[in-house]
C-alpha cells in the first residue's frame, strides 16, 4: 500500500541545481579541469569543474558563457559552453565546391580532387589576409619529368616550358634574328645567312650579360658543325670581330731515337698512325719536340705526311756542338685534329 508521507517526502540528497557563470581559467587540455565563476554564488570565486567538449580541437576561452550544474554529491560540472568567436574547425569538401564560409583564423580546409594532377590540398585560413593559404605544398602523387607549379593558389605538376626558365637559359625568339647587334638580353638567338653581325651561316646564339649590363658576351654555335665563335662589348663600346674557337683532339704520343747523325744529314722514319681510321682525315695539327741524347744540343725535326693514316719525321744535325760532328736525340711527337 502506498504512503503518501513517504511519496511527497524530501530525498535524502539535495537536487542538483543549474548555473549560468563564466569561464576565468582555460583549461590546458581536454582532460584538465576548468576554472569558473557563478556570479550568482559569489562574484569572486572560482570552481574548477570537469568539462564537457564540443570537438576534438577547440577549447574554452576566458569570459565563455558556460552552463553548470551540481550532481547528488555536490560536485560542479560544465555541461556545455558557448564561446564569445567560434572557435577553429576542420572542414573537408571538393576545391570545385568552393572555401567554407565564415571562416575564422586557424580554419583548416582539407579540398580534394583539385585537379587532375593534384588529389588534395590543405588551406589554413589566415584573417589579417582574409585568405585562404595552402599548408600542402607538394601535391601528390608525384608525376615523373614535371616539377611543381603554382597556379591559381594551388600546387600542380607541370611541364617545364621554355618561358619557366631563367633569362639565361631560354630562348628569346623561335624566329631569326635579324641583327645580332640587338640580341642584348639574356639567352639564345637563332641566326641564319642573312642576319646580320652573325659569323655567317646558320646556327644559334647564346648572349650574357655581365657586369651591371654594360659588358656583353656572345657565343655562337654552328647548326650543322661543330664550329664555334666568340665575340664580346665591352663598357657598352663596339661589338668586337668574332673569333674561331676551336678545341683539338689529341692523339697518342710517340718516341723515337735518332741514333748518331752526323752533320749535315738527317734521319728518318716512316711511321703508320691508323689515325686516319680512327678520325677519318688526316690529322690537322702536330706537337712535338727534341730530347738531347748525346753531343749538345744541334738538331731540327719535322714531319710530312706520306698517307691519311702515315707520317714521316725527320731529325737533321745543323750544328757541330763540342767537335764532335754530329748529333743524337729522341723525337716525340703527338697529332691531332680541330673538330
Amino acid at each position: 500500500m502506498s504512503d503518501i508521507s513517504m511519496d511527497t517526502a524530501p530525498p535524502d540528497v539535495a537536487l542538483g541545481q543549474i548555473y549560468k557563470g563564466v569561464i576565468a581559467i582555460p583549461p590546458i587540455n581536454f582532460t584538465a579541469k576548468i576554472g569558473v565563476i557563478m556570479p550568482d554564488i559569489h562574484p569572486d570565486l572560482v570552481f574548477h569543474c570537469k568539462w564537457q567538449s564540443r570537438d576534438n580541437m577547440s577549447f574554452p576561452q576566458v569570459e565563455d558563457d558556460v552552463l553548470i550544474v551540481w550532481d547528488n554529491e555536490n560536485e560542479p560540472w560544465v555541461i556545455t559552453w558557448w564561446p564569445a568567436v567560434r572557435n577553429p574547425m576542420i572542414y573537408t569538401g571538393n576545391y570545385a565546391d568552393g572555401a567554407p564560409a565564415d571562416a575564422v583564423q586557424d580554419d583548416i580546409w582539407i579540398a580534394y580532387n583539385v585537379n587532375s594532377t593534384c588529389k588534395r590540398l590543405a588551406f589554413q585560413y589566415d584573417a589579417s589576409a582574409n585568405k585562404w593559404q595552402p599548408i600542402s605544398l607538394v601535391p601528390n602523387p608525384p608525376v615523373n619529368g614535371k616539377w611543381v607549379f603554382g597556379q591559381g593558389g594551388a600546387a600542380i605538376w607541370k611541364q617545364i616550358d621554355q618561358v619557366d626558365l631563367p633569362d639565361n637559359l631560354n630562348v628569346k625568339n623561335t624566329a631569326y634574328a635579324t641583327d645580332l647587334n640587338n640580341c642584348t638580353a639574356n639567352g639564345w638567338y637563332s641566326f641564319q645567312p642573312s642576319t646580320a653581325n652573325s659569323p655567317g651561316g646558320y646556327g644559334y646564339c647564346q648572349t650574357m650579360v655581365l657586369s651591371g649590363g654594360v659588358n656583353y658576351k656572345q657565343l655562337a654555335y654552328g647548326y650543322n658543325s661543330n664550329q664555334r665563335w666568340t665575340r664580346r662589348l665591352q663598357d657598352n663600346g663596339g661589338w668586337g670581330a668574332w673569333y674561331a674557337v676551336s678545341d683539338v683532339w689529341w692523339g697518342p704520343q710517340w718516341s723515337w731515337d735518332t741514333g748518331r747523325v752526323n752533320l749535315n744529314n738527317y734521319w728518318y722514319t716512316d711511321y703508320t698512325h691508323n689515325l686516319g681510321n680512327t678520325w677519318g682525315r688526316n690529322p690537322d695539327i702536330v706537337s712535338g719536340w727534341l730530347q738531347d741524347t748525346y753531343y749538345g744540343f744541334n738538331m731540327q725535326w719535322m714531319v710530312t705526311h706520306n698517307s691519311i693514316n702515315q707520317v714521316r719525321v725527320f731529325a737533321a744535325c745543323i750544328g757541330n756542338t763540342n767537335g764532335v760532328g754530329a748529333g743524337q736525340a729522341t723525337v716525340f711527337v703527338r697529332f691531332g685534329y680541330i673538330p
